[in-house]
């Protein structure tokens, strides 16, 4: 029985780790899901009942290795991989524990690796995991940048920890006939190093995530510089038009006052109401936000949009805003296309998207509404696309939600009577 029950904790150990902290989804297909429960459940049964000897701990990790492509979604060989990563890489969170415990152990005179301990000590690792799996469910940009992570870091981590669990093994073999002092002291160095090595993977993800993002921020500028570059020909085109239209004036009264000497009072006035809705279109001002590189963004989502949509802006931003040009430009871009976008899958109601700005209690508060027709699962909207080419989208509510925490502001998304709401505040 107590076999069994270590082998269904580290069964446990292994889907925290890879669902809860890797973000490797299950598969969708309940078949998989039930065949894998009771091939486990059979294997669980012939230990019971007839025993592996004592190869049960690589039989079950073959198993666990077998199960993983079944279990859960997408290509097998990454799967294996990262649970091959998971399977030795745990060794950074257990490593220094069992330091601790070997040394407490070897000055009190006990031993700690036995049934009751081990069964308690695993217990406790796994509320740790899943304390871990929480705190990363929790925060939508922490499960994107795990997701994120190439494939081939985790080859390198899978080789880091195979490179720590040998010097761990080549240490704990060359001090068994040293003195208690000196087994003491290499277990901590030893400890020290491993962890060092294990903290090198660490370091790498981030300065690769550190990198993308750069990148990332990069090709966003150069984006929002092309729009201001357009929106300021727009501007001068406007300019222009309007000069040539006052040039005309004279050319389009004497027009008017021909029709009227000859008595052709119906076609002066079609003539006039033909000028004045091109005098309207031309003279119409641009909506202004208070900041210009928002202004490029604002007109940039309107020529984006087709006919019969509308974008309604109210309200501006405050002047003295402590928040960079890029991230402003990033924060309207992203809510005011995800908008457009709900808003050309509709069918039935208004296509519509309100943009409100207002100071309030020397906050900036910001708010994105457009008319949804379908169910939304808003704890899961965030890095969700409904676009066909996923990769490479569905980082918009997340990009937003990353710069509005980098400022300490608040990010709320809602559904309120069939109506999508986004609301910032910085």
């Amino acid at each position: 029985m107590y076999g069994a029950f270590m082998q269904i904790l580290y069964t446990v150990e292994g889907l925290l780790w890879m669902r809860g902290i890797l973000q490797v989804e299950f598969t969708k297909k309940k078949v998989r899901l039930v065949a894998a429960g009771v091939l486990f459940t059979a294997a669980l049964a012939f230990q019971g009942v007839l025993g592996f000897g004592e190869n049960t701990a690589p039989v079950f990790i073959g198993i666990r290795m077998a199960l993983v492509p079944v279990v859960f979604a997408g290509a097998a060989g990454i799967s294996l991989l990262k649970f091959l990563f998971g399977l030795f890489y745990l060794s950074i969170l257990t490593d220094p524990v069992e330091t601790v415990f070997f040394i407490v152990g070897r000055h009190l005179g006990f031993e700690w690796q036995v049934q009751e301990w081990l069964a308690i000590y695993d217990l406790v690792f796994i509320g740790v995991l899943a304390g871990i799996a929480r705190m990363i469910g929790k925060r939508g940009m922490w499960k994107e940048k795990i997701r994120a992570i190439p494939t081939c870091y985790y080859a390198i981590g899978l080789g880091l920890s195979f490179s720590a669990g040998g010097i761990s093994f080549l240490v704990k073999s060359a001090e068994i006939h040293m003195t208690l002092a000196t087994r003491d002291f290499l277990d901590v160095m030893c400890t020290l190093l491993t962890e060092l090595i294990y903290l090198q993977w660490l370091v790498l993800v981030i300065l690769d995530d550190l990198r993308r993002k750069y990148q990332r921020e990069s090709l966003l500028k150069s984006r929002y510089l092309e729009m201001a570059k357009g929106h300021y020909q727009s501007l001068e085109d406007h300019v222009t038009e309007v000069r040539r239209l006052r040039h005309d004036m004279k050319y389009h009264l004497t027009v008017i006052g021909e029709y009227l000497e000859q008595g052709q009072v119906k076609a002066a006035r079609e003539y006039l109401e033909q000028e004045g809705i091109r005098l309207a279109a031309l003279t119409a001002t641009p909506y202004d936000a208070g900041n210009y590189l928002v202004n490029a963004v604002i007109a940039s989502e309107k020529e984006k949009m087709p006919p019969g949509m509308v974008l309604r802006c109210e309200g501006e931003l405050p002047q003295d805003m402590e928040v960079a040009d890029h991230d402003l430009c990033c924060i309207f871009a992203n809510l005011l296309s995800n908008g457009r976008e709900a808003c050309g899958r509709l069918s039935e109601k208004k296509k519509e998207i309100v943009l409100r700005m207002r100071q309030k209690d020397e906050k900036m508060v910001l708010l994105v509404e457009n008319p949804v027709e379908w169910d939304v699962d808003v704890g899961n909207l965030i890095s969700h696309t409904t676009k066909e080419d996923a990769e490479g989208h569905g980082y918009g509510l997340l990009n937003v939600e990353e710069t509005v925490e980098s400022y300490g502001g608040d990010f709320e998304i809602c559904i309120r009577d069939g109506i999508f709401q986004a609301t910032v505040i910085l």
